[in-house]
């Protein structure tokens, strides 16, 4: 039976469903004031750039590849783009993500962990992962290697450990070589060593325990020399 208490809740309900419902956003047009107390929107494909010390601004289109973005006082990127730096920078492709078109005459960049590998005529890549210790590398037709690992080879190679720098331990199980310049010398006994400058002419060289001579140069002896030219 509907009665006068049951027509009173009725509408007591509906009136705390109306008050606690959150308000609509108010979304405004191009060069129209935005943001501020009121937190006014933008519409569509516009972005509310602030005025210098101030929480209000107003309605700008979103800007281009290559044109001024970033922070609260430069307009945002259109949506297929990305700005370069958070604060201030410039508008960019967005990175493609696996198995998407990279390169090609825009330069499209691959997500992180991804390298643009190229097919064996296309002016164009797609983003393939990292290749993983052992695996091919090397050229645009191969991925590039993992982080902490380099290619054996510029064109066609392997990946392997990165190259050890000067006075950095060498060999040992895991055959970690050295940086350009370097060898790998040997303490007496010992199964690793570490990454020596490569001998002048008239320095020792030869063996397991002495540095390699610099390129150009050959050892007088295969155990213990000097090098010459």
């Amino acid at each position: 039976m509907f009665t006068s208490t049951t027509l009173f809740l009725s509408i007591a309900l509906a009136f705390a469903n109306t008050a606690m419902a959150a308000p609509a956003r108010l979304v405004v047009g191009s060069n129209e004031l935005c943001g501020g107390f009121a937190a006014t929107g933008c519409k569509e494909g516009l972005t509310c750039v602030l005025d210098q010390f101030s929480t209000a601004g107003k309605c700008t289109p979103k800007v281009a590849l290559g044109q001024v973005c970033g922070g609260v006082n430069n307009p945002a990127c259109l949506d297929t783009l990305t700005c370069s730096d958070s604060v201030k920078g410039v508008c960019k492709l967005k990175a493609a993500s696996l198995d998407q078109t990279c390169g090609g005459f825009v330069g499209v960049a691959c997500s992180e962990g991804l390298s643009c590998v190229y097919a064996q005529s296309g002016s164009a890549g797609k983003c393939k992962p990292y290749s993983a210790f052992g695996q091919v590398c090397g050229g645009i037709i191969n991925p590039a290697c993992d982080k902490n690992l380099e290619c054996s080879d510029k064109l066609n190679g392997v990946c392997r450990l990165a190259g050890a720098a000067e006075n950095q331990l060498c060999g040992g199980f895991a055959g970690v070589g050295c940086k350009e310049g370097l060898s790998c010398v040997y303490a007496p006994a010992s199964s690793a060593g570490k990454c020596m400058v490569k001998a002048a002419v008239g320095q020792v060289c030869g063996g397991m325990n002495n540095a390699a001579c610099a390129d150009g140069l050959t050892c007088s002896d295969s155990v213990k020399g000097v090098c010459r030219k």
